[in-house]
């Protein structure tokens, strides 16, 4: 299975994991938030630290299930409140019907959306995010607005990347 490590050998974590730790500190304290990892270093369960790197880490799972840019967009969407299916396709641009059932469907199947069958006629449906989809909006926040930020610099890079291939 890989690796363990108990909560009072933190000192034995691999060098590898103690460095990206270090990264993940200094990345928070340039977004401004240098108290919210280490209020989740102080809090955590360190029993096994997670490795994305490793095959069997539950984290890359995790990764893998917010990792889609629909999932983003719909825990962004849904951070501000509950929203009816009909709102949530009206409010995110470009996503097709199929598209949006599926990734609420696989939130909510891992406990981060809630789905309220609403006592209407016709029957409607509401999604809102659980306590556990509430933890991304930090995280989520924190990306869209590096997204809104650098998008003039990337699609800058992909210019000139599409450029030089085209030569």
């Amino acid at each position: 299975m890989g690796r363990h490590w108990s909560r009072s050998a933190r000192h034995n974590w691999p060098p590898t994991f103690a460095s990206r730790l270090i990264r993940l500190l200094a990345a928070y304290e340039a977004l401004g938030n240098p108290d919210g990892l280490r209020t989740l270093l102080a809090v955590g369960d360190f029993e096994r630290p997670r490795d994305v790197f490793l095959a069997d880490c539950p984290a890359r799972t995790t990764l893998d299930l917010i990792a889609d840019t629909w999932s983003i967009v719909v825990v962004f969407a849904l951070g501000e409140g509950p929203r009816r299916y009909s709102e949530l396709r009206e409010q995110i641009g470009g996503i097709s019907k199929k598209m949006l059932t599926q990734t609420v469907r696989k939130l909510e199947r891992n406990g981060l959306v809630e789905r309220r069958v609403l006592p209407t006629a016709p029957v409607g449906v509401e999604y809102r995010l659980t306590a556990l989809g509430r933890t991304l909006l930090d995280p989520v926040c924190v990306l869209a607005q590096w997204a809104e930020a650098n998008a003039e610099g990337v699609l800058t890079a992909q210019g000139q990347l599409g450029a030089t291939e085209a030569s």
